[in-house]
């Protein structure tokens, strides 16, 4: 029966969330000690002048880290809204607390007044706002409202919710989490509807893997993705999300995006990207996904905003207005969408807001 079988699985999969707390939590603990090594104590910092300061402080880290550590913190109120039961000593309450009095320590040294409050994905889950909600005194319950919408609604209250990736956390020290059980998947609550994609027979755990071809290069950016070549046959082990579990000739699994592979007996597509993948051609209208990514990364924007928009062909891309692009990238969509204004006069595209 499903009895024992489910009961150890859950179990496996507790263990398993508590690892990944465990790093996000030591990621939020290093990028503090860092913090507090440029800050400087509050006594002495409040003694230097403001030039001084400047000079004996060091410099604090950059914009980019402060929105890792910001997602970072969100991903682990949801990490606890779900291992609550389980937790002793420290209970998920006492380590709420902790974690609120972390933020305000880096909400106190943030440049950047709105950057937190800017940070949409990962949208808290509805267990997460409840542990919040019973956890916090009132100062904390304050600075948690001050963080506004994108810290207190949940997928689907948010407006465009479904359409923010799932959150994906990259580790400082390259540690990657076990690959999550079917179970799991099946019971998250985050998942976005997919729609089409998520047809039935790709969802059924016990699929035969389907073997594909790649249509385009693509070219991993850390070490949960996996480089692919142009025309190599893969094993797709896993198609519900937007990135599929691929597994390569020489038994290397890592995700791809699902949109640079077709039939195994298809021609791969002739796109420039062969001749000189290591340049990527001005973003076109009919610019692949892989040539997206490659002018994104060209134009310096950061690893999460290539990996939310390298999904996308030159079209789709292209067609996005503003407010669209920060609801999937709210910390560079502007600067991606400046670099779009300029990609469509040259190509002779109107604006679209």
């Amino acid at each position: 029966g499903l009895g024992p079988r489910h009961a150890s699985d859950t179990s496996q999969l507790l263990l398993c969330r508590q690892e990944i707390l465990n790093h996000v939590l030591s990621d939020i603990e290093l990028f503090v000690g860092k913090l507090k090594e440029t800050s400087g104590s509050v006594s002495s910092k409040k003694k230097l002048k403001k030039k001084k300061k400047d000079k004996e402080r060091g410099v604090l880290p950059p914009e980019p880290e402060y929105e890792t550590c910001f997602q970072k913190i969100k991903y682990a109120l949801n990490l606890l809204g779900k291992l609550k039961p389980k937790l002793q000593q420290p209970s998920a309450p006492d380590l709420v607390r902790l974690i609120f009095s972390t933020l305000s320590f880096i909400l106190s040294n943030c440049p950047w007044p709105s950057l937190a409050s800017s940070i949409v994905s990962p949208l808290l889950t509805e267990a997460a706002i409840d542990l919040l909600d019973e956890s916090l005194e009132k100062k904390d319950c304050d600075t948690w409202q001050s963080l506004g919408k994108a810290w207190h609604t949940t997928r689907t209250e948010y407006p465009g919710g479904q359409f923010i990736p799932p959150y994906i956390p990259i580790f400082s020290d390259g540690w990657v989490p076990p690959l999550p059980t079917h179970r799991e998947n099946a019971t998250h609550v985050e998942r976005p509807p997919l729609g089409s994609q998520n047809h039935a027979a790709s969802r059924a755990p016990s699929s035969p893997p389907q073997l594909m071809q790649a249509m385009y290069e693509f070219q991993a950016r850390n070490n949960k993705e996996l480089t692919v070549v142009k025309g190599e046959l893969l094993e797709i082990l896993d198609q519900r999300k937007k990135w599929w579990l691929a597994r390569n000739s020489a038994g290397e699994r890592g995700y791809i995006p699902n949109n640079i592979v077709g039939p195994a007996d298809q021609q791969p597509a002739e796109n420039s990207m062969s001749q000189a993948p290591s340049r990527s051609p001005g973003l076109q209208m009919h610019s692949t996904p892989a040539e997206v990514t490659a002018w994104l990364r060209d134009m310096g924007f950061s690893k999460i905003t290539v990996k939310c928009l390298g999904v996308l062909n030159g079209n789709q891309l292209l067609e996005m207005s503003q407010e669209e692009m920060k609801a999937v990238c709210p910390e560079e969509g502007r600067r991606v969408f400046f670099k779009l204004s300029a990609v469509k006069s040259s190509l002779g595209i109107g604006p679209r807001d």
